[in-house]
């Protein structure tokens, strides 16, 4: 029976609770975020778009989608700004850039219907001046925020009721498991005092 209690700690104790991230997730994704909006500022979108899956892919936040939206629709592939957005738009159809992925997915227009295959025209060399460079758009880059979204509740491992109740838990079950495995017949050998 005490053998029983001791495993039964022992497991308790080695699991965690679940869906607990690694430490530094949140740090990391903030690495990342602060990298993509440098490039991003920059006109490097590819490595923007990069530096901001990193960023979702660690912590899965909706608002990482519409930043690599933006990313894609800005390099050209409007292909892929148009999946990004609606991925954004499915994991945050209430929050804050919900509005602004619709007015971008209304200024792409539908999904263009591919040509029937035909054979491709013949390729004329002609030499078009360069076009003049221009300034790069306004950042629409949403800041990453620890605050929950209205509405959304923190998940439970991170509130602090939850570890309250786990350290009670292992407390108690530390007693209880001390207690099991004291028994009366371990003072065997301690002194008696004869009160006669």
């Amino acid at each position: 029976m005490r053998r029983a209690m001791l495993l039964l700690l022992a497991a308790l104790l080695a699991v965690g609770p679940a869906g607990a991230q690694p430490v530094g997730t949140d740090a990391q994704a903030r690495t990342h975020f602060k990298n993509g909006r440098a490039h991003y500022q920059r006109g490097q979108y590819a490595q923007a778009l990069a530096e901001f899956q990193a960023g979702f892919d660690l912590s899965g936040r909706p608002v990482f989608l519409f930043n690599m939206g933006e990313c894609a629709r800005l390099a050209g592939d409007t292909g892929q700004a148009r999946a990004l957005y609606r991925r954004y738009l499915e994991a945050a159809p209430a929050g804050e850039l919900a509005a602004s992925a619709r007015a971008r997915l209304e200024a792409l227009g539908p999904e263009p219907i591919p040509p029937p295959t035909a054979p491709p025209p013949p390729i004329i060399e002609t030499q078009l001046p360069a076009p003049a460079p221009q300034p790069p758009p306004p950042v629409l880059i949403a800041p990453v925020v620890d605050r929950p979204a209205t509405g959304q509740r923190r998940p439970l491992y991170r509130r602090w009721p939850f570890w309250a109740i786990v350290g009670g838990i292992v407390v108690g079950g530390s007693l209880a498991a001390y207690a099991l495995t004291r028994s009366g017949d371990d003072c065997a050998s301690c002194p008696v005092v004869d009160l006669r």
